[in-house]
Parts: structure tokens; sequence; C-alpha cells
């Protein structure tokens, strides 16, 4: 752990390098389905089963959060039943409020085409329902579970959170669903005709975002796993640092949702900047962040 401003700065620069050659290298594998040689299937079968592709990505980073959850919990003192518990319990409340969150910001869409609200194959998840749903989880647990506290159990579960969102969203590059506008930088992604939105028909390559976002998260990860904050600041670095990432995000995204000439999604990560700054502010005048803080890691 790292709390020395040598060591604060080593950690920056460490996460900067993961995430830019994370960035790269996955751009490399990937060449051949950037370039539109390979076509992404939708679906597979196996053993007899059909199997989305979507579905299968997004299993695995479910149990990717939840083996880091585990891995981590004795750090904060967090029982093994209470952690199962926990987390099965945030996941279900998480992924309704991550669906919902996308229905709801797409509701003329789903007016129309009731029925897909459920096909959540086809993708459709959103991280701000998702964390959202887990941080009510969160609440009422701790309310009942009086032996921990809100921030404490928040700073434990958010890198498995930013674990299972860098997983994840190769499950949108599967779905050919997350992507910005047109680009010929070298990195460009190949989008099927199928997949164009209007008015983009005609266009070939876009703006990997889904790479984009994970590169930075990664960042973002390892700086949670590495340095040695007080009790609510972890969460409060992923709540800004990830906010900051999706602002500028949403400026090249196709799909996105607007309120006049405003970007919805984008005035909402803003939001959550100023909030994350401001509750970290609070903190700071806290009696829980004094020098005796039971929980600092």
């Amino acid at each position: 752990m790292i709390n020395d401003k040598q060591g604060i700065l080593k950690t920056i620069l460490l996460a900067l390098v993961v995430g830019i050659a994370s960035f790269f290298c996955v751009a490399w594998v990937l060449g051949p389905i950037f370039s539109g040689r390979i076509i992404l299937p939708q679906s597979f079968v196996f053993a007899g089963l059909k199997i989305h592709l979507y579905g299968a990505i997004i299993s695995l980073a479910v149990l990717s959060g939840y083996w880091l959850a585990m891995k981590r919990r004795n750090r904060y003192g967090v029982k093994k039943d209470d952690a199962e518990s926990l987390i099965i319990i945030a996941l279900v409340v998480g992924f309704v409020g991550a669906r919902l969150y996308h229905v709801v910001s797409e509701f003329t869409f789903y007016l129309q085409h009731p029925i897909q609200i459920f096909e959540i194959w086809k993708g459709g998840l959103s991280i701000y329902g998702a964390a959202l749903g887990g941080i009510l989880a969160v609440y009422f647990f701790v309310k009942f579970h009086k032996k921990y506290s809100f921030l404490q159990i928040l700073d434990w579960l958010t890198p498995s959170v930013v674990l299972g969102q860098i997983i994840g969203r190769f499950g949108n590059f599967a779905n050919y669903e997350l992507y910005g506008t047109p680009t010929k930088l070298f990195w460009k992604m190949f989008i099927p005709v199928q997949f164009r939105v209007p008015p983009y028909e005609l266009n070939q390559f876009f703006h990997p975002l889904f790479l984009y976002e994970i590169a930075g998260s990664l960042v973002i990860l390892v700086l949670l796993l590495r340095l040695r904050l007080k009790t609510g600041y972890l969460f409060l670095l992923w709540l800004f640092l990830y906010n900051i990432l999706r602002f500028f995000l949403e400026q090249l995204r196709v799909e996105s949702v607007n309120y006049g000439n405003i970007r919805v999604k984008a005035l909402v990560s803003l939001v959550l900047v100023l909030g994350a700054l401001y509750f970290s502010y609070k903190l700071w005048n806290s009696k829980q962040n004094d020098q005796s803080d039971p929980h600092c890691h």
C-alpha cells in the first residue's frame, strides 16, 4: 500500500503505463475484428445450448468481481457469510437498477418496443443504475448489520465493481453497441452495417469507446488497489475519476441521450464529479477521518 508522496507519484505513473499499454495491446489483439476481417457472432452453441456472447462475458465479469471482493474482505473485517450475502443482494439489486436506468433513459424506444425490455442479452445495462442499486443494497445491509460502516463496505466493494466493469465492457464490444463517432485513427473499429445508428449508416469505422473506457478503468483500478486512503476516499476517488472519464467519452458517443443540445449522461457525470468533490470535503472535516481511523487501508 502507498501513502507517501513519492510512492503516490510512482503509483500514478504505473497506472498510466498499465492503461496505455493495455489499450494498444488489446487493440493489436483485436486487430482482425477492428479491421472487419472477422465479424463477431452474437451467440454460439455449446453442448446443445445456445449461449449469448454478451451474457457469457457479463457472467465472467460478475465472477471476477466476486473473486476480488472475497480476496479483499479480511482487510475490511467482513465475515465470509456476511460478504457472500451482501454480494448476492448487491448483484440482484444492482442488476435490476442497471436495466431500469437504461430503460428509463431510452424510454421512448422501449415504449414502442416493450418486449425488448426483457431482452437483456442484446445489451443495455447502465453502470449508473448498477452503482445506484448496489449502493442502496449496501445502505440497507449496513442498517441491518450495524457492525459495519457504510463507507467501509463501499471501499471494500469498489475495486470489485471496477474489475467487473472492465470485463463487462467486452460484452459491449461483442454486441457492437458502445462506439463513438467515425474516425480514421489506426485503432479504428469496424462496425457491421446492422449495428450502425443514424446518420452513420454509410460510415464503416468508429472510435472504440469500450476500449477507451477499459483502459481508463484499468488506470483507476491500479490506483484503487495500491493507494492507501482513509475510509470513504477509495469510493469517492472512483466516483471522481470514472465520471471525469465518462464525461469526455460521452462527447464521442453516437447513441447519446440528449435533452435539446445537452448530453444527459455527460451532465450526470459532471454532477457526480462535483458530488465526489463535495463529499470528499465533508469527509475531510468529519471525525471519521482523524488519525485514529480503524478502517484506514
